[in-house]
């Protein structure tokens, strides 16, 4: 079975989620939805996507931000909790 992700976007200082996506993307799919948001949707500070399975909590799987430059910057599941 083919995993799903789906996106939250975050604003500083906050913790929760401010922006929910409820439809779930392949990773490839949510990847690409994710940098969107981030560039569309200006009070967004940063966007997870995390990954969803029946039954289970999520886990986040990417988080998407922006450098100290504007630049978008990607991080992969191995640095997040």
């Amino acid at each position: 079975m083919e995993k799903k992700y789906i996106i939250r976007g975050f604003r500083e200082p906050a913790d929760l989620p401010v922006f929910y996506d409820e439809k779930t993307y392949s990773f490839e799919e949510a990847s690409l939805k994710a940098k969107e948001y981030l560039v569309e949707k200006a009070i967004l500070s940063k966007v997870i996507i995390y990954e969803q399975e029946d039954g289970e909590d999520e886990k986040a799987a990417k988080l998407l931000c922006r450098n100290r430059f504007g630049r978008i910057q990607e991080i992969v599941n191995q640095w997040l909790k």
